[in-house]
């Protein structure tokens, strides 16, 4: 029963733990963003990247409750993989789209002036985020 008492949970397992729960939530919160984006008319939202890279991190420390460096570690690699599946969820939902055309799509979002380094700054804030809210 020790996997359920969490004060007795070494900080290994609780990285065990709060990797696999990061992921499950990291890639649901993808979700979240590619549903949102569609409804919002077409609107790629990329202010909400900086919310939900805060949800991931305060979810690694609530959960994980650990002091150490891989913990920030983990919040910024799955405030990425939020990212990774909103840019790549918001695309299909849009244009109904083959994989292809879906990275053509989002390498097009990214190299077009100043609107593509604005969400790519967009999207390295909230990876900041999720590293520095972690612990």
């Amino acid at each position: 029963m020790n996997i359920f008492d969490t004060r007795s949970l070494s900080q290994t397992q609780k990285f065990q733990r709060i990797s696999i729960i990061g992921t499950v939530a990291a890639i649901l919160l993808g979700f979240v963003y590619g549903f949102v984006s569609q409804l919002a008319g077409g609107w790629e939202l990329h202010v909400l990247y900086l919310f939900l890279g805060y949800v991931i991190a305060s979810l690694v420390r609530k959960v994980g409750r650990g002091a150490q460096k891989r913990f920030q570690i983990l919040g910024a690699v799955l405030t990425l993989v939020v990212i990774l599946v909103g840019d790549m969820l918001y695309p299909y939902l849009m244009l109904n789209a083959s994989l292809n055309s879906i990275i053509s799509f989002t390498l097009r979002n990214y190299l077009s002036g100043i609107s593509g380094l604005l969400s790519l700054a967009f999207r390295a804030s909230a990876i900041y985020v999720g590293y520095s809210n972690s612990i």
